[in-house]
């Protein structure tokens, strides 16, 4: 039987804190019939927004669709770090957020010796994207004890770590 199956899932419920099986619909103490989604919904609204809710919600969704972007050279072990930058490019919500990132703005985050986190993903996501060819991230690659002083390029590292 398919996962995907209403009659098959499980939901915590919130309140009580017990597994309660799933049949499709539910009743609101109004008598107005919903589904479980819009239910679900209901229990994991914020209470408070700390930023404006219409600008977040435009980040959630893809404002553009793009071919498959390029692949990346391994600079010698950096696996883990191409592994990570690779899913970043394909995240919806930071892919908006950093293409909105001004110069002004991305100064503010620059280390001292001019390393500035924001515009090197600003580059990494228009070079991944406009690419049909491997690209070689060298600029984050050569910068990765400004990132964590555990790191240390040429060294095996952990993908999660990164």
């Amino acid at each position: 039987m398919p996962l995907n199956k209403v009659e098959n899932t499980m939901f915590l419920n919130k309140k009580n804190h017990s597994t309660t099986p799933t049949h499709g619909t539910s009743q609101r103490k109004e008598g107005k019939s919903t589904t479980e989604d819009e239910e679900e919904d209901e229990d994991i609204r914020p209470t408070r927004w700390l930023y404006d809710r219409q600008k977040i919600e435009g980040y959630m969704r893809w404002t553009a669709i793009s071919r498959i972007g390029a692949g990346m050279n391994n600079l010698g072990n950096s696996c883990f770090m191409n592994s990570v930058l690779q899913t970043l490019v394909y995240i919806p919500p930071l892919r908006n957020f950093i293409a909105t990132i001004t110069k002004q703005d991305s100064k503010r985050y620059q280390d001292v010796q001019g390393f500035d986190p924001l515009s090197t993903l600003q580059r990494l996501f228009n070079e991944a994207t406009s690419n049909t060819r491997v690209i070689s991230p060298t600029y984050i690659f050569k910068n990765l004890k400004r990132l964590s002083k555990g790191f240390r390029p040429g060294r095996q590292e952990d993908a999660q770590e990164f």
